[in-house]
């Protein structure tokens, strides 16, 4: 699993908006919708420094070559407590 898919199933998982993120991370939703949608290689990993850190994903979901499943990310986003995913979890 790529980190640009890592990226997006994430996302979707937390419920979050191109605008939520772009907010949040003060930058255009253009930039935001690039780096989701896989554009042209957009997505740097400041890009990931910069949502995990917003969102207290760990970052070992990207850095961590032998995490690629749907289930290990899962576990890892439970385990990291953080208040968004709490929100949104089912």
């Amino acid at each position: 699993m790529k980190n640009e898919e890592k990226l997006t199933y994430i996302i979707r998982k937390l419920n979050l908006s191109t605008k939520e993120i772009a907010k949040k991370l003060e930058i255009s939703t253009g930039l935001v919708s690039q780096i989701q949608n896989h554009y042209n290689g957009k997505l740097r990993k400041v890009h990931l420094y910069a949502i995990s850190n917003a969102y207290d994903i760990p970052m070992d979901i990207f850095e961590d070559e032998s995490i690629n499943s749907k289930s290990t990310i899962d576990y890892m986003l439970k385990q990291a407590s953080f208040k968004i995913f709490e929100k949104n979890y089912k």
